[in-house]
């Protein structure tokens, strides 16, 4: 794999070489859809490590057939800072393991070194709806048969909300600082909802009725401000959504927007946000401004030939807003030798101009021109784009093997391994002897 970073290209650009080097051995032999074991016999023992964020990895030793793992939290000078093996379990960031007495669960989050302890017995945990980078966190439970939310600030309990009632569509939202807002339905009169918006330490902002039913919240990071959509009347063939922002001074502005629009990202301190549309097998971004119910700008996802609409990440950073994906790029020396089906996918981040819209820089992983032919292997291609995720004020990008500091004054002077628009042959490297 390769990522923005100097240091981190070159060690994974000579792992592909050597492992290109390998299938050139493999010469008279038709292609092969996954790389020969390069041991002799049978593999009785593996370790493998994969980066979960940023100075976060697991680690994970099988032998004899019987598998281990473990967490290790690392210093920025490489110093382990806490190891634990626990079990997976399914909430996402989370790991957790009980106490001697099977009385508790304690949730460890691999985004920073917090350890909650949120589930006993009398109170199991449904899910967990925290934001992953900041001190508040969120989880939800039932009890006698009604669903409540439990919030902890700095790891300790402060609060509970509910019951709520279960509605259709989302009835409980959270922004990364901390902020949540969510929705009420009145039993008795079922087509209005009253909305509740709460702050980052859980002390409740504002809330308002709303005379129509409401299925969709999304708090402001600042808490003075929510943006919602009001379900549809049923009406078939309906190509659009009523939403309105309501701030916390009683001012309200609409705007419609498609059906299948989704929330993707806040602009810190204003009250701009990001929204994605797909259409068939394309996707496009844009910045709307819900203070003033105006678009700002469109754009077309910066990913190209998107491997089949393949999940991305993004994230709002300095000036910029960044989209990683998987893109299809082909060979440069062997193009029209080499089948469409082997032509990609690889990783690829698209950089955006926050104010206009237009790519400002790409960052591609490096592809193998000049070594391409009938019967030479390819390099494992990946099948995940990366994740952004944000550590103490920096955002970094992870890969299950390396992760590097995403630099805005990389993207801006086109270093780093960014390159312009347009100048994606600067981002091939010839690693063929």
């Amino acid at each position: 794999m390769s990522i923005p970073c100097k240091a981190a290209r070159g060690l994974c650009l000579a792992v592909l070489a050597w492992l290109i080097s390998c299938g050139n051995a493999n010469s008279g032999r038709p292609p092969r859809t996954s790389f020969p074991s390069t041991f002799p016999g049978d593999v009785v023992g593996e370790h493998a490590v994969a980066w979960l964020a940023p100075y976060v990895a697991k680690h994970s030793v099988s032998v004899g057939g019987l598998r281990s793992g473990s967490v290790v939290w690392y210093a920025e000078d490489g110093r382990v800072r806490r190891m634990m093996s626990p079990d997976d379990g399914n909430l996402h960031g989370y790991y957790y393991d009980v106490d001697e007495s099977g009385d508790s669960t304690l949730l460890h989050s691999i985004f920073n070194d917090s350890v909650y302890c949120l589930a006993t017995k009398e109170h199991p945990i449904d899910s967990v709806v925290s934001p992953e980078f900041e001190k508040t966190l969120y989880c939800q439970f039932t009890q006698d048969g009604d669903l409540y939310t439990r919030y902890f600030v700095d790891g300790l309990p402060a609060g509970t909300y509910g019951p709520h009632v279960a509605i259709l569509g989302n009835c409980f939202e959270t922004h990364s600082s901390g902020a949540c807002a969510y929705t009420l339905r009145d039993t008795v009169a079922l087509h209005q909802s009253l909305v509740v918006v709460v702050d980052s330490l859980g002390i409740e902002s504002f809330s308002f009725d709303s005379e129509r039913p409401v299925n969709k919240i999304m708090p402001a990071p600042s808490s003075t401000f929510v943006i919602v959509r009001y379900e549809g009347d049923g009406t078939s063939g309906k190509d659009s959504s009523e939403y309105a922002c309501v701030l916390a001074i009683g001012e309200k502005y609409q705007i419609k927007l498609p059906t299948n629009t989704a929330f993707v990202a806040w602009i810190p301190g204003t009250t701009r946000m990001i929204t994605s549309v797909s259409h068939g097998t394309e996707k496009s971004y844009a910045c709307l401004d819900w203070a003033k119910g105006t678009h700002i700008w469109e754009q077309q996802s910066p990913i190209e030939l998107n491997v089949a609409l393949s999940s991305s990440t993004t994230a709002v950073v300095s000036d910029y807003f960044v989209v990683s994906g998987l893109a299809v790029r082909e060979s440069i020396s062997h193009g029209p030798q080499v089948p469409n089906d082997t032509r990609g996918p690889i990783r690829m981040i698209g950089a955006l101009d926050l104010r206009t819209g237009k790519s400002a820089a790409q960052w591609y992983e490096p592809t193998f021109h000049g070594t391409w032919s009938a019967w030479t292997n390819l390099p494992p291609m990946p099948d995940r784009p990366g994740e952004f995720r944000w550590f103490r004020g920096q955002l970094y990008f992870v890969t299950e093997s390396c992760f590097s500091r995403i630099d805005p004054e990389n993207i801006r002077a086109l270093s780093g391994g960014w390159v312009a628009p347009g100048k994606s042959e600067n981002a091939h490297y010839d690693l063929s002897y």
